[in-house]
């Protein structure tokens, strides 16, 4: 008999399996870590997203001179240049809405999950406004949430006038 240089058929149906099944378990890893890289993106964006709300809403509740809790899902302020603010919660969206010495409106949202709800109080001694967060954890049961909250004082920068006196409203 001659020696052929070529491979049998079950040592290439062998080596086949093999490859597949070390791509299957390679393409597994690789799209468990896209899910784990894009989740870290998103809770990033989520946290780069809570610090411009806090930070925004403490800077309006600073310069507030009044303020105005329309539902609980919309906070209206009115601060000491006249300039009218509306904070208003719409599917997992938090929108800012000012009108003031700029012509027309000008608009601030802050998205989060569309799961995401949004609810206003308004607390005493010191006046001050709480945002409250719920969040329902995508993934998991329902009934898990996370939830924020964001707190203002106001009134505490009002130019014009003294510590004593905002005290006294």
């Amino acid at each position: 008999m001659r020696n052929r240089g070529g491979v049998s058929l079950a040592e290439l149906l062998v080596v086949l399996v093999f490859t597949t099944s070390f791509l299957t378990v390679a393409s597994t890893f690789f799209v468990a870590a896209k899910e784990h890289s894009q989740w870290i993106e998103r809770q990033s964006s989520l946290h780069r997203t809570s610090l411009r709300l806090s930070e925004q809403l403490r800077r309006d509740g600073a310069l507030a001179i009044d303020v105005r809790l329309d539902s609980p899902e919309q906070l209206t302020l009115i601060l000491h240049d006249q300039t009218k603010v509306v904070y208003q919660s719409s599917s997992g969206v938090l929108l800012r809405l000012s009108t003031g010495e700029s012509p027309g409106m000008q608009r601030e949202s802050f998205p989060f999950s569309l799961k995401t709800r949004f609810y206003f109080q308004l607390g005493d001694n010191p006046k001050r406004i709480e945002c409250h967060v719920l969040d329902t954890l995508p993934g998991v049961e329902s009934a898990t949430r996370s939830e924020g909250l964001f707190q203002a004082v106001i009134g505490s920068r009002v130019p014009g006038t003294s510590s004593s006196e905002r005290g006294a409203k």
